[in-house]
């Protein structure tokens, strides 16, 4: 189900103000050997006029899973999220309307974002606890040419909290592209190149050995496939399907939290790749 609230998670940052959205998430699990799919739970999204209210998650055996079962409060530039103990479980904080700090309590990780004068990410401030007295701080520095994300820097912010880009050694992760799309993401090697047909975008990463597919209808993303390699073939581990209400909804909703690498943030909406 983590993967459920990575979707989740992030649908709260594309759906502030959506008039044609979300209402139903299903994720599954392949068996390893058969390779038969289990349906592992299901979220209904609800809203009240243009405002996510309510995400329901039930697991494949009828019970509610209280840890993705949200209810959402809105107030001026604040929206929270309480699960039915009644306890915050997200939080973000709105300048322009437009996140500028997240708290994601299940996966304790806050994000702190800052915007160029166009309105685009300048950088990202990832603060992550895991239990741990002191967090562990990264921050990523963005370049763009237009609306292009060209360049992502990544530095250690953990003993300094106020890092600049200057104080940054690391050689960057380079976005190219084949005219408007994405083409790979790569620092001394690739490590994520990217591949399109007519309804279906392809991410391959950790040096091939995994891939997503990201399966459209028009403009709505209607599944996402996960695969890992065996041998010379590609296996499916799980796949999230999506339903929408009121016509087409946005073109990314995936998000991964687990790991602190590019990809966590080549999803955000100005760095939509289709």
């Amino acid at each position: 189900m983590k993967k459920i609230f990575s979707l989740l998670f992030f649908t709260v940052c594309l759906q502030l103000s959506a008039q044609q959205r979300v209402s139903e998430i299903k994720s599954y699990r392949y068996d390893n050997t058969t390779l038969e799919q289990t349906l592992q739970g299901t979220s209904s999204l609800t809203y009240e006029g243009d405002k996510l209210k309510k995400i329901n998650t039930i697991e494949n055996d009828g019970r509610i899973d209280y840890r993705f079962t949200l209810d959402f409060k809105y107030s001026d530039n604040h929206i929270e999220a309480t699960n039915p103990e009644n306890k915050v479980r997200f939080e973000m904080d709105l300048e322009n309307n437009r996140p500028i700090f997240i708290k994601q309590y299940y996966y304790s990780i806050n994000l702190e974002l800052t915007y160029d004068e166009d309105g685009k990410i300048s950088t990202l401030k990832n603060i992550k606890y895991h239990g741990a007295k002191k967090p562990q701080i990264s921050k990523w520095f963005y370049s763009y040419d237009g609306n292009k994300l060209t360049e992502a820097l990544r530095g250690d912010a953990t003993k300094k909290k106020n890092l600049k880009l200057k104080d940054v050694t690391n050689t960057p992760y380079k976005y190219t592209y084949d005219g408007d799309k994405l083409k790979d993401i790569s620092q001394s090697i690739t490590w994520f190149n990217f591949e399109y047909a007519d309804n279906m975008k392809t991410m391959y990463y950790q040096r091939g050995q995994r891939k997503i597919e990201y399966i459209y209808d028009g403009n709505n993303l209607i599944e996402v496939i996960a695969y890992n390699q065996k041998d010379d073939n590609y296996r499916p581990y799980s796949r999230t399907v999506f339903s929408y209400e009121n016509g087409n909804g946005n073109e990314e909703l995936y998000l991964d939290y687990q790991n602190d690498n590019i990809f966590v943030y080549t999803l955000l909406p100005e760095h939509r790749t289709r």
